[in-house]
């Protein structure tokens, strides 16, 4: 993986022997950047991590190559995904498109709940964001950042009146992180630069203004355009 965040010592616990919480956990570690991009997941070795069985871990493993958050080859098993700036540039752009769909009918049909809710997770992940800017190491930030960006954009989205919209963004989401942490140094945050952008996102839309929202959203993902990946380390502290 590019860059000086390392994160292959953070450990994932569980005592949960279950193939869906496998899954969960998988997943979790994929989107905060646990395993390096064409590293060989195999569930003998992951059993210990997991205090789960391998058959377990398996099963967790064919449903997400099914989904197409790790590979899977005959005679060489499982590994993580090895993005590719074409298909990183196609997730922004999907993202770009249903979030910003999702925000405008959040907009228009969101009521004080969605407004209070979306305040709060607002806070939250700013309140993240300080810690971060002024930490030497990002690297124990990421798990928890991660979970709370995520949850910020869903809260954006969650009043627009469809699960399936909500689903899909959810999807493509989770795909862009796990592309993003394996592509850019410090997984997409740049300081003031990333809490500027979620305050102009939120503002936007407390205010109603759909089209304000859209733009304030297409201008935080603009980063992660081909040209500007080389840059992504700059500014993490400013």
């Amino acid at each position: 993986m590019p860059g000086t965040v390392e994160l292959s010592d953070i450990p994932l616990e569980s005592h949960n022997t279950s193939a869906g919480y496998a899954y969960e956990k998988l997943r979790d570690g994929l989107l905060w950047g646990r395993w390096k991009p064409g590293e060989k997941l195999k569930p003998q070795h992951l059993k210990d991590t997991f205090s789960t069985t391998s058959g377990a871990l398996r099963e967790a493993l064919i449903r997400l190559a099914g989904e197409g958050f790790v590979n899977f080859e005959e005679q060489r098993g499982f590994s993580t995904i090895e993005p590719t700036r074409d298909s990183f540039m196609e997730l922004r752009h999907l993202r770009v498109l249903l979030e910003g769909e999702g925000a405008r009918l959040s907009i228009e049909h969101g009521d004080l709940e969605w407004e209070t809710n979306l305040t709060a997770a607002h806070h939250q992940l700013i309140y993240l964001e300080q810690k971060m800017r002024g930490a030497e190491d990002l690297g124990r930030f990421i798990k928890i950042w991660s979970r709370h960006d995520a949850q910020f954009h869903a809260v954006l989205i969650s009043a627009c009146q469809s699960e399936l919209l909500k689903h899909e963004y959810k999807i493509i989401y989770d795909k862009f992180r796990l592309h993003a942490v394996a592509e850019l140094r410090t997984y997409g945050f740049r300081g003031k630069t990333t809490t500027k952008e979620h305050n102009e996102i939120v503002e936007a839309a407390l205010a109603r203004d759909a089209d304000r929202c859209a733009d304030a959203l297409d201008r935080h993902v603009t980063i992660y355009r081909s040209s500007d990946l080389s840059n992504d380390n700059e500014g993490a502290k400013s």
